[in-house]
C-alpha cells in the first residue's frame, strides 16, 4: 500500500475500488481516504508538468514584455554569407591515415564537442586532414564551412614594434576574422554575429601555434572571438590546428603519423606496400604523378624490391611526416637522381650539424629541417635566391603580379619557376576563392627554416627586386583604379576584384610602409590609389593610421596635398569627420600656391565642396564656387570633366538651399549628363538628384532616380552606397505615407549600416526608423520607439555635424511631440530647428516649412494668435517663393499647412 503511494503510474481506479470494498461499512472514512489519495496522486503525477507550465508562462511573459519594449522588426543579417572564406581542398584527395580521418569525423559529429584542437608536429598533415574531413565527408552535414588562417596574426614581420596586444587583436578581428565570416569591419560582438548562422557551421582556424608565444593575445582571442561564437549558437563548431594542445578546447586530438613497415620486417613482406602502409602509398602517389589531382594507380611494378626498401627507409628518415615525404618524393621525381643517390645524400646530410636555434626542437622537427635543407640544396643558386625573395610577401602572391627575377631569362621563366616550386612542394596554392587561381605562398614552416640563418633575413633582400615588387603592386592598383573609375569601363568580375584587393591589402600596406624610407613618392602613390579603390570597395577606414608617417616624411607640397586630400576623405567616414575639413583646406592652400590649374587642384576643389556641404560648413563650398566662377573656360577644362561634374553637383545643392529650384534642377541634370560613361560616379549623382527631388516634392522622379542609382551601382561599387540609397528610398516612402514600404527599405539595411558605416549614414537610417514610428498609429509603444530613435540620431548627427540631417531629426521630434500633445517639448525643438535652419541656410527646405506650420498650430492652441498668424504668413510665403513647389503633394505636410490655414481663415 505504501509503495503504491509513491508510484506515479499506478492504476488509481484499482486502488479506489480496493478502498471502497475494504471500508464498505464505513463510507465516510472511505471517502476521506480516497480524497487524500487522489490529491497525492495528482500532485505526484502532474507537479512536474505544472512546473513546466509555470516556466512557460514566465518565459512568454518576459518575451511579451521584451516585444512591448522593442516592437518586432525585420532585421538584416550582420554578415554576407556569399562573401565568407570557405574551407577548400584543391586536390580533394586523401591517402593518409584513415584512423585520423575517422577520429576527427566522429569528434566533429559529436554534439558535445564545440571547440576541437587538432594537434601534432609541423608537417604531419593537420591542415590537409581538416580540409579533407570537412569538404569531403561533412560537406552535407555542415553547410557553412569557414576558413581563417592565423599564420601572420603575431608575425614580427607584419606587426609594428609599438603594437600592443589590443592592436594585434584589432588587426586580427578586422583583417582575418571579419573577412572570413563575411562580416563588416566595425563588428565587435561575435555573440551577435553567431546568431546569423542558422545551419550547422564549422569555423576552421589554421596555424594557431603562431599565436601561442603571446599568451595574453591567445586568451583575448578565445574570450572575445571564439567563445562568443560557440557560446551563442549551438550550431557552430570551431576546429583549430596547433602544434600543441590548448587547455581551452573541449577536446584535443593528436594526429597520428602515417604508417610504415618496420625496416626489419621489410625482407619478409610479400604484399602490396601501397595498400598496407599509408606513408608508402603517399610517396608513390607523389612520385608517379605530375599533379596531385591525377588519378593513377600505385602499383608495385613501378619500383624494384630494392627501390621499395629505399622508399621505406626514406619515409622513416622524415619520421613518416607527410610534408617530408612531399619534399623527397616530388624533388626526386623532378630530377635525374636515383633512389640510391638520394639515400646516400640524405645519410650524409643528416650527419651535418644542426643550427643551434633548431636543436631544441623534437626529432620530427629536426627531420623536417634536414630534408628541407637537402631538397633546398638541389636548387640552383639563382633559384634559391628567387625562392627566398618570395618570403617578402606577407600574404602570398599572384603569379601574374610577380615581377621578373633578374636571374631568369624573362618573366615567362619566372612564372614557370613558380609552378615548378609548387610542384616540388616548396610552395602551396592559396585557394580562397573558386575563381581566383595562381596564388601561392611559402609554407609557414619553410619561412621559419629559411629564417634560421642570418643571411636569409629580410634585410638581405635585393633592394632592386623589392622595389620591383612595389612597382608591380602599384601598377596593379592603377589597373583596378582605372577599371572602377575610368570612363566607359566594362564592369565585369567585380567580385573577383574585391576578393583580390582583400587578399592583397595586407601586402600593399606592408609595401607602403617598407617603401616610405627609400621611395616616398611610390609609397604615397600606392596609398592614394588604394584609398580611391577602397572608397568604392571598402573598408577604407583601416587606412587611417597609415597617413601620418608619410606626412611626416614628405616635404613635397604636391605630394603632401595628395595625402591630405586622401586622408580627408577617409576621416570623413569616421565619427571624427569634422577633422576632415582642415585637412582639405590645407591641401587646397598648398596647391593654389603653385598657381597651376590642374586636375589635382580640381580634385581638391571637388573634395572640398563635398566635405564642406556634408559637414554643414558651407563657407568653403561658397569660397571654392566663387573662385571657379572667375576661371576662364579653358581653366575650368584643366580642372577635369569629372571634377567639374561634382563641383556642378555642389552648385545645384547651393541653389536648392537658396530656394532657386529651377537652377538647382538645371545643375543636377547637367551633373548627370557630365558623368555619362562614369558608372560609379553617375550612380552617386542620381542619388543626390533623387534626394533633391524628394525634398522638392517630385516624388515620382525621386523614386525613379533612387532606383536608377541602385541599378547602376549594383555590382560595380561598394555595398555601403547601396545601403544609403535604400535608406533614402525609405525616407521618400515615409513622406508618401507608404509606411510598410518605408519600413521594408529602411530595416533591410539597418544592421548592415550599423556595423559597416559610414557612421553618419547609420544615424540617418535610425532617423528614418524614428520617422516611421512617429507616423504610425498613436500608441505608447510607437511613441517610445520613435522618441528613442529620433533623440539618438539627433544627438549623434549633431555631434558629427550632419547639419542637414540634424534639422530633419529636430523637425521630426517637433512632429512627434506635437502629435502626442506635448506642446512644450515640441516648442523646444521648434526653436532648435529654426536656429539650425537659419544659421546654415536650410530655411528653404520642406522640413523647415513643416516646423513653421506646427509652431503656428502650437501658438494657436496656446492662444498666441498674433504669433500664429506670423507663422502662417511665413509658411504661405515660403510655399509661394519656392519655384514649382511640390511640398503639398505629401499628405502630412499638406495636413499641417491646411490645419494652420483653417485656423486663420475663420
Amino acid at each position: 500500500m505504501y509503495l503504491l503511494f509513491f508510484q506515479v503510474d499506478f492504476d488509481i481506479n484499482d486502488i479506489v475500488n480496493y478502498i471502497l470494498n475494504y471500508f464498505s461499512s464505513k463510507p465516510l472514512l472511505a471517502s476521506i481516504i480516497i480524497g487524500v489519495l487522489v490529491f497525492v496522486y495528482f500532485v505526484l503525477k502532474y507537479l512536474p508538468k505544472l512546473k513546466d507550465l509555470v516556466e512557460s508562462i514566465e518565459f512568454f511573459k518576459v518575451r511579451i514584455k521584451k516585444e512591448e519594449n522593442h516592437p518586432a522588426t525585420v532585421t538584416s543579417e550582420l554578415i554576407d554569407h556569399s562573401k565568407r572564406i570557405p574551407i577548400t581542398n584543391s586536390s580533394n584527395k586523401y591517402v593518409e591515415n584513415e584512423h585520423n580521418v575517422n577520429k576527427l569525423t566522429k569528434l566533429l559529429r559529436s554534439n558535445k564537442n564545440r571547440i576541437i584542437v587538432v594537434s601534432g608536429e609541423a608537417g604531419i598533415g593537420k591542415t590537409k586532414l581538416v580540409e579533407y574531413v570537412c569538404t569531403t565527408l561533412l560537406n552535407d552535414e555542415f553547410v557553412n564551412q569557414i576558413y581563417m588562417d592565423f599564420e601572420n596574426v603575431n608575425s614580427k614581420d607584419i606587426r609594428k614594434p609599438t603594437d600592443t596586444t589590443n592592436d594585434i587583436l584589432k588587426y586580427t578581428k578586422i583583417t582575418i576574422v571579419n573577412t572570413a565570416l563575411g562580416a563588416k569591419e566595425r563588428i565587435k560582438n561575435y555573440g551577435v554575429i553567431a546568431k546569423d548562422y542558422q545551419r550547422p557551421t564549422i569555423i576552421f582556424i589554421d596555424n594557431y601555434e603562431q599565436v601561442l608565444d603571446n599568451s595574453e593575445l591567445s586568451l583575448k582571442i578565445f574570450s572575445e572571438i571564439i567563445n562568443p561564437l560557440v557560446d551563442n549558437n549551438e550550431l557552430i563548431k570551431v576546429v583549430i590546428t596547433s602544434r600543441t594542445n590548448l587547455d581551452e578546447a573541449c577536446v584535443n586530438f593528436k594526429v597520428e603519423p602515417l604508417s610504415n613497415i618496420p625496416l626489419h620486417e621489410f625482407g619478409d613482406f610479400e604484399g602490396d606496400l601501397t595498400k598496407e602502409y599509408t606513408a608508402i602509398k603517399l610517396f608513390c602517389k607523389l612520385y608517379n604523378q605530375d599533379s596531385l589531382t591525377d588519378d593513377l594507380d600505385y602499383k608495385n611494378d613501378k619500383f624494384s624490391k630494392e627501390q621499395f626498401r629505399i622508399i621505406v627507409e626514406l619515409c622513416h628518415r622524415v619520421s613518416n611526416l607527410p610534408l617530408g615525404i612531399h619534399l623527397i618524393a616530388t624533388s626526386s621525381s623532378h630530377s635525374e637522381i636515383s633512389f640510391e643517390d638520394i639515400q646516400s645524400d640524405l645519410k650524409f646530410h643528416f650527419n651535418k650539424p644542426i643550427p643551434n636555434l633548431f636543436r631544441e626542437f623534437s626529432n620530427r622537427h629536426k627531420s623536417l629541417y634536414n630534408v628541407f635543407d637537402w631538397t633546398y640544396g638541389q636548387l640552383s643558386k639563382t633559384e634559391k635566391e628567387f625562392y627566398k625573395h618570395l618570403m617578402y610577401f606577407p600574404n602570398g602572391f599572384f603569379i601574374n603580379n610577380l615581377p621578373h627575377w633578374e636571374g631568369f631569362i624573362n618573366r615567362s621563366e619566372t612564372k614557370q619557376k613558380v609552378i615548378i616550386l609548387n610542384k616540388r612542394s616548396f610552395l602551396r596554392d592559396q585557394k580562397y576563392h573558386p575563381r581566383l587561381r595562381n596564388r601561392y605562398e611559402i609554407i609557414i614552416l619553410f619561412r621559419e627554416l629559411l629564417g634560421i640563418n642570418e643571411e636569409n633575413s629580410r634585410d638581405k633582400f635585393s633592394k632592386d627586386y623589392v622595389h620591383a615588387i612595389h612597382l608591380a603592386a602599384y601598377k596593379r592598383l592603377q589597373e583596378i583604379d582605372e577599371f572602377i573609375h575610368g570612363k566607359n569601363s566594362i564592369m565585369a568580375d567585380v567580385d573577383l576584384l574585391k576578393e583580390e584587393i582583400r587578399l592583397e591589402y595586407e601586402n600593399i600596406t606592408y609595401f607602403i610602409e617598407q617603401s616610405s624610407d627609400t621611395h616616398i613618392q611610390l609609397a604615397i602613390d600606392m596609398l592614394v590609389c588604394l584609398e580611391r579603390i577602397l572608397n568604392e570597395f571598402g573598408p577604407y577606414i583601416l587606412l587611417e593610421d597609415i597617413y601620418n608617417p608619410l606626412l611626416d616624411k614628405t616635404n613635397d607640397q604636391e605630394q603632401r596635398a595628395r595625402l591630405l586630400m586622401s586622408k580627408a576623405r577617409v576621416i570623413k567616414s569616421t565619427e571624427q569627420r569634422e577633422n576632415s575639413l582642415p585637412l582639405i583646406e590645407e591641401a587646397i592652400k598648398l596647391l593654389e600656391k603653385t598657381n597651376i590649374k590642374s586636375e589635382l587642384l580640381g580634385e581638391a576643389y571637388r573634395i572640398g565642396t563635398y566635405l564642406s556641404s556634408q559637414i554643414g560648413d558651407n563657407k568653403l563650398t561658397q569660397s571654392i564656387l566663387a573662385k571657379i566662377d572667375k576661371f576662364t573656360e579653358s581653366d575650368k577644362v584643366k580642372l577635369g570633366q569629372l571634377n567639374m561634374a561634382f563641383i556642378t553637383l555642389e552648385q545645384a545643392r547651393k541653389y536648392e538651399r537658396n530656394g532657386e529650384m529651377l537652377n538647382a534642377i538645371t545643375h543636377f541634370e547637367r551633373t548627370i549628363k557630365l558623368m555619362e560613361g562614369y558608372k560609379v560616379q553617375q550612380a552617386q549623382a542620381y542619388n543626390f538628384a533623387g534626394m533633391f527631388y524628394w525634398r522638392y516634392g517630385s516624388s515620382e522622379k525621386s523614386e525613379r532616380y533612387f532606383l536608377e542609382a541602385i541599378k547602376k551601382y549594383n555590382g560595380i561599387g561598394e555595398d555601403r552606397w547601396i545601403l544609403g540609397f535604400n535608406t533614402n528610398l525609405g525616407l521618400l516612402y515615409c513622406d508618401q505615407d507608404k509606411l510598410d514600404k518605408s519600413l521594408h527599405y529602411t530595416e533591410k539595411v539597418s544592421e548592415a549600416l550599423k556595423v559597416q558605416g559610414p557612421f553618419g549614414w547609420s544615424m540617418i537610417n535610425l532617423l528614418s526608423l524614428g520617422r516611421i514610428y512617429c507616423r504610425k498609429n498613436e500608441s505608447p509603444e510607437n511613441f517610445k520607439v520613435a522618441e528613442q530613435y529620433l533623440l539618438i540620431s539627433f544627438r549623434k548627427l549633431r555631434d558629427i555635424k550632419y547639419v542637414e540631417s540634424v534639422l530633419l531629426a529636430s523637425a521630426e521630434l517637433v512632429e512627434l511631440y506635437y502629435k502626442y500633445g506635448m506642446y512644450d517639448k515640441a516648442r523646444v525643438y521648434c526653436d532648435k530647428s529654426i536656429l539650425y535652419a537659419k544659421n546654415n541656410s536650410y530655411d528653404s527646405y520642406m522640413r523647415y516649412f513643416r516646423v513653421i506650420c506646427i509652431l503656428g498650430l502650437i501658438n494657436s492652441k496656446e492662444g498666441k494668435i498674433k504669433e500664429s498668424l506670423i507663422n502662417f504668413e511665413e509658411a504661405k510665403n515660403l510655399v509661394g517663393r519656392i519655384e514649382g513647389n511640390g511640398w503639398l503633394s505629401y499628405k502630412l505636410t499638406k495636413q499641417r499647412f491646411d490645419s494652420l490655414k483653417k485656423v486663420h481663415s475663420k
